[in-house]
């Protein structure tokens, strides 16, 4: 699996520090055999990638002030991934209870990641047409950033 995320300078600020969590594969008993192949700029991870425990990600960090061209991020990884088949009865779905401590806790915004209008008006969007299982599978990335 190979990702990159590419910045032009002129769109980040001039200073101040820039702190992404990329997601990585977490080991579980479907997704094995994980190998981090490159990770690239070296010199802006922070500790080591993660890929066990409850969250699977590297922390790039940028100071803005000595990033003198485009932001460029180039992460590579493998892992073997087995088939999972879940059974769910859709009978049994409700729809979102948004005054639940749960919906509240994993869609308030918290120190740098905000979860603002925009996600809100994005599931508002997609569920007038399917059911809340399904909207998660088509969320899952942007809940996972929420999250991180």
């Amino acid at each position: 699996m190979e990702y990159s995320i590419n910045t032009p300078r002129n769109l980040l600020p001039e200073k101040g520090f820039l702190k992404l969590w990329i997601p990585l594969p977490l080991h579980i008993p479907a997704q094995q055999n994980i190998a981090i192949v490159e990770i690239e700029p070296q010199k802006a991870i922070v500790g080591n990638p993660i890929t066990f425990g409850d969250i699977a990600c590297v922390l790039l960090n940028f100071d803005l002030a000595d990033l003198e061209e485009d932001l460029n991020v180039n992460i590579q990884y493998a892992y073997t991934r087995f088939q999972q088949e879940f059974k769910i009865d859709q009978d049994r779905i409700g729809p979102y209870d948004e005054n639940s401590s749960l919906y509240k806790e994993y869609t308030k915004s918290y120190k740098n990641t905000v979860y603002d209008e925009r996600f809100r008006k994005t599931g508002r969007k997609k569920s007038s047409k399917m059911r809340p299982i399904l909207i998660y599978r088509q969320r899952k990335f942007m809940i996972i950033l929420s999250k991180i």
